[in-house]
């Protein structure tokens, strides 16, 4: 399935077979209009988009019309409003676009964009004004208890809170919903014999990966969103100034303004990582290939990349580097993440991560003045 600009819908490939057994293939386009899942069909891929795109302008026409015809009916303060919005779902797109993209930093957008598409699927068709909180108590109970949900539930009840600021609802009726809770999962980094064990056990692609994530201590997105001209070899650093979004593959800034850094790198991490090959991964394949040695080495309580950041500000800490170069080279905005959330004691032993991470702290003591 192909994913469109957000609103415009989706298309995926179908096929059937014929009475004489040979296959027709054909395409198949889905859009939510005002809450209701409409479905189009072509032979082409143009013809799937072109029945789209009508089906979106004729929506448009349509709440333009609404507008309208609100407009000219006298206002009372509260129900041309009240008109204009017949469901969750049309409220729900104003609210995006006018309350919250563009207020947001960009690389959440993608993400925001995608819950907010979920919870219009689930909720888009309910009428604005008859939403009872129990349907609402109803709708999180069923979702898992994790931080997507919490995300929804932000979503829902923030769309709601600022219609009744807006004097579109009376009141908000998920203030009666209590917010879902979750146990967030503890990420660590990896001990000296988990690391060699993983280096010895990936196919030499991925060890190089491993390597250099645990040897910079980049985000996985930062990681796919560099090429060989981000490296400057003459002054060993790194540029990060982008991030790639994991589903969508869009290239934004980093999550915070710390995030925008340079990162020092010793000359061991490019004799173990060609830089050419910058830009040839993809997560999924990242993700598949480290997922499987975890499972075979029967290490637990690690995420798949990140925990490659704890490994690397727990090396430097390890070896004495300050704790200000730590956060600067993580690019956190807060100390207090670098040391409390990133930085874990490992027992004593030895690991190739560890010999490179010695050889940069004198890179750094030869750069940086508090390193």
């Amino acid at each position: 399935m192909q994913k469109l600009k957000y609103g415009n819908g989706s298309i995926s490939t179908r096929s059937r077979k014929r009475k004489d057994g040979t296959e027709r293939r054909y395409y198949q386009g889905r859009i939510y209009i005002d809450g209701e899942q409409k479905t189009v069909y072509g032979n082409t891929q143009a013809e799937c988009l072109a029945k789209l795109k009508a089906l979106r302008e004729e929506r448009d026409r349509e709440r333009a019309q609404r507008l309208l015809n609100i407009e000219g009916q006298p206002r009372d303060g509260q129900n041309d409003s009240k008109q204009q919005f017949r469901t969750f779902g049309e409220w729900l797109d104003e609210w995006t676009e006018q309350c919250k993209v563009g207020t947001q930093k960009e690389t959440y957008t993608p993400e925001f964009r995608r819950q907010v598409e979920t919870v219009r699927a689930a909720l888009g068709h309910l009428a604005l004004r008859k939403i009872a909180s129990l349907e609402l108590q109803r709708y999180f109970t069923s979702l898992p208890r994790s931080n997507t949900t919490a995300k929804k539930y932000d979503i829902v009840n923030g769309s709601l809170q600022t219609a009744e600021d807006f004097g579109i609802i009376k009141r908000n009726p998920c203030r009666a919903v209590k917010k879902p809770t979750y146990t967030k999962q503890k990420r660590r980094a990896f001990q000296l014999a988990e690391q060699c064990a993983i280096l010895s056990a990936l196919p030499e692609r991925y060890a190089a990966v491993f390597f250099f994530l645990c040897g910079a201590g980049l985000r996985i997105g930062e990681f796919l969103a560099l090429t060989a001209a981000d490296v400057n070899f003459a002054e060993h650093y790194i540029k990060v100034g982008a991030s790639k979004d994991l589903k969508t593959g869009v290239i934004v800034v980093p999550k915070t303004a710390a995030g925008v850094r340079k990162v020092y790198f010793a000359a061991e991490l490019f004799e173990r990582f060609n830089v050419q090959t910058l830009g040839t991964y993809t997560y999924n394949a990242i993700k598949k290939a480290f997922t499987k040695v975890y499972k075979k080495l029967d290490i637990e309580g690690v995420s798949v990349t990140h925990s490659c950041r704890h490994t690397y500000s727990s090396l430097l800490y390890a070896v004495g580097v300050a704790d200000k170069i730590i956060q600067l080279q993580c690019g956190h905005a807060d100390i207090k993440t670098t040391m409390n959330t990133y930085t874990d004691i490992l027992m004593t032993g030895a690991s190739p991560v560890l010999d490179y991470i010695r050889q940069l702290k004198s890179t750094l003591k030869s750069t940086l003045l508090f390193a």
